[in-house]
């Protein structure tokens, strides 16, 4: 099985591995399609708020991108970004802000891969679910996707914990 989920911040992977890790491959007509879809179903279920929908091409790459700028009822921006067989997450504002993190899943050609991407997403936008970024001596370590429990905080994805580090929470709601 070729699945990965990750956490970055900054440019540092800080995060466990679910199965084994590839590189990224070219994804078919239909994928794309599979995943346009899913930002527009996702802007949709979001029509409050202001978003951004668009293609971004460089050199040699072409990236769909949905973008939640930071506005009422999403405390910071929210960037969601798709390449080669990647969905990508970023939040917090951009590199190097202390807040910044970013979460990686592929291969987006499979369904259950995209579902789960889009659960977090939706979470993220709703306040369902939240990003606590944790620091050791001032310096970002990892940031950390939670869900609500009856006795408090768990981690969507468990990370080793640091010791002597700050944390700072980020929450739409």
């Amino acid at each position: 099985m070729n699945i990965a989920f990750f956490v970055l911040a900054g440019l540092g992977l800080l995060a466990g591995i679910v199965g084994a890790v590839g590189g990224a491959k070219p994804v078919s007509a239909a994928d794309r399609e599979a995943v346009h879809q899913l930002f527009l179903r996702i802007q949709q279920e979001f029509a409050g708020l202001s978003t951004s929908l668009r293609e971004e091409v460089d050199d040699h790459n072409t990236y769909l991108v949905l973008e939640f700028p930071e506005q009422q009822g999403v405390r910071f921006p929210i960037l969601l970004s798709f390449f080669d067989d990647s969905l990508l997450m970023q939040g917090g504002g951009h590199p190097p802000k202390d807040d910044y993190f970013a979460w990686e899943v592929f291969p987006c050609t499979r369904p259950e891969v995209r579902e789960r991407f889009a659960e977090q997403v939706r979470g993220i936008l709703s306040g369902d679910l939240r990003v606590m970024v944790e620091f050791v001596k001032h310096k970002r370590r990892t940031a950390v996707i939670q869900h609500a429990t009856e006795t408090g905080w768990e981690p969507v994805v468990h990370f080793a914990e640091r010791p002597e580090s700050e944390v700072r929470i980020l929450q739409n709601r």
